[in-house]
Parts: structure tokens; sequence; C-alpha cells
């Protein structure tokens, strides 16, 4: 009687550890990462195609697309997730190769709001001559 309650018991753990390898809960997970930016998340649908679990860490593909919008027309990023006191979290992100950066006209998720523009020669001008190092005439 002891062995199988014992077993009962170690079976109910295994499944409530798979029943959080789930892509809504992948999705939670990168909806929590984001919430704290300044992105109308209401606008957006977001929608995980792909999941590759090993134990506590995952790889996931997500897609984000405007509501209603083309989904050929959205976003693809691909998250490394970790699994922490029962909820998944963002530890890493990449699109198309490159850590971090958007799709080319589509605003990034993560970089909250744009780059900011270069502090030397913000306006793209070209310096003034005075500003220039002397050449040293010879």
């Amino acid at each position: 009687m002891r062995i199988g309650s014992v077993l009962l018991l170690l079976a109910g753990l295994a499944a409530c550890n798979r029943g959080n390898q789930s892509k809504d809960a992948i999705r939670q997970g990168v909806l929590d990462h984001l919430s704290g930016r300044s992105l109308n998340l209401a606008a957006m649908d977001v929608n995980v195609t792909a999941v590759q679990f090993n134990g506590d860490k995952a790889d996931a593909t997500v897609v984000f697309t405007a509501k209603g919008g083309n989904p050929s027309q959205g976003m693809t990023l691909h998250y490394q997730m970790q699994e922490k006191s029962g909820r998944w979290g963002v530890v890493g992100t990449e699109d198309s190769g490159h850590a971090a950066s958007a799709a080319p006209g589509a605003p990034n998720p993560h970089d909250g709001g744009g780059a900011p523009a270069p502090a030397a020669n913000p306006h793209g001008a070209m310096p003034s001559p005075s500003d220039l190092p002397p050449t040293g005439n010879k």
C-alpha cells in the first residue's frame, strides 16, 4: 500500500510538471516580459508557433502581428525561456540570427520605443570645419 501511494504521488508530481510545458504557458511568459514596455499589446496578436522544451528550458518561436493584419507582415522572434517557480520567463531573444533586433520596418517590442540618437552629430550633418582637428599643413 505504501509503495502504491508513493508511486501515485510521484506520477502526480510528474504530471504537474509537464502541465506547464504548453504554448499557452510560454505565451504568458512572453507577455509578462513585454508588459513593462511601452507597447500596446492589446493591438497585437502574439502567437507561439513552435516550442522545443528541454527540462526547465525552452526555445520558442513567436510571431507578432497587428490585430487583423496580414500574418506575413508580422515579426518573428525566437525566445530562450526558463521556468522558475512554475512560470516561464524570457532569458534571451533573437530575430533572424540577430540578437534582439527587429525585422526591417517593424518595431522591436524589446527596445522600449526606439533606439536613441547617436551622441555625436545627431542630425547627420557634416561637422563644422572649426570642429575638425588641425591637419598639420606642410
